[in-house]
């Protein structure tokens, strides 16, 4: 039951440098009961795991009104819910396939648009010509949106699709970071400058210089802006990042928001958040606290193994196993099967 809903994540890509500082962690990654799950397994078959990132946000902060709207204005045009939410599906389905589109860039310096095709059909069956169509213009157009903010910003990537988790044991949130890049960044401040002339001449002058900085981008497919949701999300990527980059050359202190533009002249737009000083700065712990008191790390989940035959009762019917015993019980199955 859980073998095909089971993900086992890498990097796509990471630096040289980078991973002689620190592995990446290796976890999986497990869809369940709406929610989803991250989990590492030692070579006891101990497992721990870890709510996502953004399953975690959804149970200690409000959606926001504008998504809330747009839902409902979904299911009003598709006329009804169970249409809307396949809408939904598809949409966070093409993030995914731009994420992934993304990663074969930066691995491969390069992007064959003939393997467009390919990588869609392979995340998705479902899809009619016409939107198929319409997902492969877009995502040509979002990839050069991409390709013109690395050579604006003279970014070098350090990582893509880098997993991580949170090391407070009574916290435990896991995520795969998007982008961690080395980029320009322009900033104010008093460099040398000074005024020469008039009632200022002699004193400092504000200026403005470009500096290099580290930070996490996250992308973002839609066009709607970026949300309470993503300005969370980001340092909480932040904060499991420093943690486990401390002491070394590889702390970040920036965060930001990316997403293309549907631009329709020469030159490809995109949009870039610096989510460096939103409002949760410095607050993960409050939202770690109310996580706490909603019991939102609580992984007493059932897997019902079911093998129905008619005249046997509800009991007989099914074999409750807790999701633990389930993981177990796959890894073990695995590791025979290696050896």
């Amino acid at each position: 039951m859980l073998n095909n809903s089971i993900e086992h994540l890498l990097p796509i890509y990471i630096d040289d440098e980078l991973a002689q500082i620190r592995s990446p962690f290796y976890l999986r990654r497990l869809d369940y009961f709406g929610k989803r799950f991250y989990y590492t397994v030692d070579e006891f078959l101990n497992v721990t795991f870890y709510l996502s990132t953004t399953t975690f946000i959804k149970s200690v902060l409000p959606e926001n009104k504008f998504l809330t709207d747009w839902r409902i204005n979904v299911a009003v045009l598709k006329g009804s819910k169970e249409l809307a939410d396949e809408y939904v599906d598809d949409t966070a389905t093409y993030g995914t396939i731009m994420h992934v589109c993304i990663g074969e860039i930066v691995k491969n310096n390069k992007f064959n648009w003939s393997e467009l095709e390919e990588i869609v059909n392979s995340y998705t069956e479902k899809i009619d010509v016409y939107t198929l169509r319409v997902w492969k213009r877009d995502l040509q157009k979002d990839l050069l949106s991409f390709c013109q903010w690395v050579s604006e910003y003279h970014v070098k990537v350090l990582a893509v699709e880098f997993p991580i988790v949170n090391p407070d044991e009574n916290n435990p949130i896991a995520t795969s970071l998007d982008l961690v890049v080395e980029m320009d960044k322009e900033v104010s401040g008093f460099f040398g400058e000074v005024y020469k002339s008039g009632d200022k001449k002699g004193l400092p002058k504000e200026s403005k210089e470009i500096t290099r900085v580290r930070a996490i981008v996250d992308f973002k497919s839609g066009r709607k802006g970026f949300f309470d949701s993503h300005e969370l999300q980001l340092e909480l990527s932040k904060v499991m990042w420093n943690s486990y980059f401390s002491d070394t050359p590889y702390e970040v202190g920036h965060i930001y928001n990316w997403s293309p533009k549907d631009w329709t002249g020469e030159t490809p737009t995109y949009n870039l958040k610096d989510q460096s000083n939103s409002i949760f700065k410095g607050n993960s712990e409050l939202f770690f606290k109310l996580g706490n008191v909603y019991n939102v790390f609580n992984f007493t989940r059932f897997n019902i193994d079911a093998n129905i035959e008619f005249e046997l009762g509800c009991d007989a019917n099914f074999i409750k196993k807790s999701i633990h015993e389930s993981i177990r019980e796959y890894e073990h199955a695995k590791r025979e099967n290696q050896e």
